[in-house]
């Protein structure tokens, strides 16, 4: 119950909700920002050299930062206090890709919390749309 309040609720539940809620309704497609680039990259490859080691624990560690990351991001940049425009469009296209690319490093771990990230982030070209549909991890009473 803790680690799933903490890690999935929590952690990959309330970024997704943050996310998704913000850039709902929107199409987005910006230039990543080196910061958001570098971290995807590094993620992807310590999260790839984890699992060729079979150091599956130490890999959720790992996409657990990415989410600590994608929090911190968001919290920093507040794209709710924007004016929509050229920035603001920035930021979300940030923080849909960390998203998508979080779900990307979740699905063999968690293929249908996976799969319910990307369905509601559609991919036209190099361009996103994003829907909002349902919670990924309600809250235990």
């Amino acid at each position: 119950r803790m680690l799933y309040e903490s890690d999935l609720a929590n952690g990959i539940g309330n970024f997704s909700a943050r996310v998704l809620a913000l850039a709902a309704g929107k199409r987005v497609a910006e230039k990543l920002s080196p910061d958001v680039e570098n971290k995807i990259k590094e993620v992807k490859e310590s999260v790839s050299e984890k699992i060729d080691h079979f150091k599956l624990h130490e890999a959720l560690g790992v996409i657990m930062g990415l989410v600590k990351f994608g929090d911190e991001y968001v919290n920093t940049m507040a794209p709710w206090k924007m004016e929509e425009g050229k920035k603001k469009n920035e930021v979300l296209w940030n923080l849909v890709v960390l998203l998508d690319n979080l779900a990307a490093f979740l699905d063999p771990f968690l293929p249908q919390t996976s799969s319910r990230i990307t369905s509601q982030l559609l991919w036209e070209g190099d361009t996103l749309v994003v829907t909002k549909k349902d919670i990924l991890f309600p809250r235990l009473t």
